[in-house]
């Protein structure tokens, strides 16, 4: 009977429990990988960090995700500062996708990412890279 009821469901709301599910999902393999972080000291090396010495735009930033799991956004500008000024941007294409998936639109005919926006982020990212490996700019390393 169950399924069923899956079978005459329009193809809207099937969308909407997939989105629904694959948020849970990625929420609980969050909380997954922190556990293994913190109880069995497995986590993501910054392989840049290990050749060179120095911090890259990147460094510090699953414990920025860890830090705002728990809510805790001071913690999430002590990792790394730049997770503060990708959220939005981060958010505002996850919503996109996810309207263009629900309402069964195709993003194969027009551009989903705007050159302008990317290209604004990497300048950034290479300009925070850069300042967080200067003493002055103590503050951007991440703790």
């Amino acid at each position: 009977m169950k399924y069923l009821i899956l079978i005459t469901m329009d193809n809207k709301f099937k969308r909407i429990i997939i989105v629904i599910i694959v948020g849970l999902l990625v929420v609980l393999f969050s909380y997954f990988l922190k556990y293994l972080a913190i109880n069995y000291s497995i986590s993501i090396p910054c392989l840049f960090h290990e050749l060179t010495g120095l911090f890259c735009p990147g460094c510090g930033m699953t414990r920025a995700v860890y830090s705002l799991l728990e809510f805790d956004v001071i913690g999430c500008f002590k990792n790394n500062l730049m997770l503060i000024i990708l959220l939005p941007v981060f958010l505002y294409y996850v919503i996109k996708f996810i309207y263009f998936f629900i309402n069964g639109l195709s993003i194969k005919n027009k551009p989903f990412f705007n050159q302008k926006i990317v290209l604004f982020l990497l300048i950034i990212a290479i300009f925070f890279g850069v300042l967080r490996n200067f003493d002055y700019f103590y503050f951007l390393k991440p703790i």
